[in-house]
């Protein structure tokens, strides 16, 4: 009898823990990353005054909204493009014009995204011009990511 209460325990136990584990990992997954909006203390390092700060939000409604529409166009773009695979025979060759049509959009997008640090860079008073390149080194950072800082790939032995 007491193998038995021993066996029962130790499962009791054993199940406990895993509840537990998987409790744990649940309450400490991490964080989805958010999507990429500029920082808030952007009117810290560009030391915006009230009146540029709306402006600067406004340009910056602006610009997620224009990008959102393209990258809205875009994804149906690549959606039909890579659709042609599943329609046309094993040597048929993609459209051409389709895509020009992509290129073209991503064309538009870095064009209306050069604009609008533009936009911020005119935003800015003459005293506050020397600020602007810390902002586009930290905006070029987000906006191409990481890629700079990461370490090589191993050797191969």
């Amino acid at each position: 009898m007491s193998q038995l209460k021993f066996y029962q325990t130790a499962t009791l136990i054993l199940l406990l823990l895993n509840l537990g584990m998987i409790a744990f990992f649940f309450a400490t997954k991490p964080p989805t990353p958010a999507r990429q909006h500029p920082p808030a203390d952007i009117h810290r390092l560009l030391r915006l005054d009230a009146e540029q700060e709306k402006a600067f939000g406004q340009l910056v409604e602006t610009h997620q909204q224009a990008m959102r529409t393209l990258n809205r166009l875009q994804q149906e773009k690549l959606s039909a493009y890579f659709s042609t695979l599943l329609e046309s025979g094993p040597n048929q060759q993609p459209p051409a014009d389709g895509l020009r049509e992509i290129q073209e959009l991503e064309a538009k997008k870095i064009t209306i995204t050069y604009e609008h640090f533009r936009a911020i860079k005119n935003l800015l008073r003459p005293e506050q011009q020397p600020f602007f390149k810390e902002f586009m080194q930290q905006a070029l950072q987000r906006i191409l990511g990481n890629a700079q800082k990461n370490p090589p790939p191993p050797k191969d032995f």
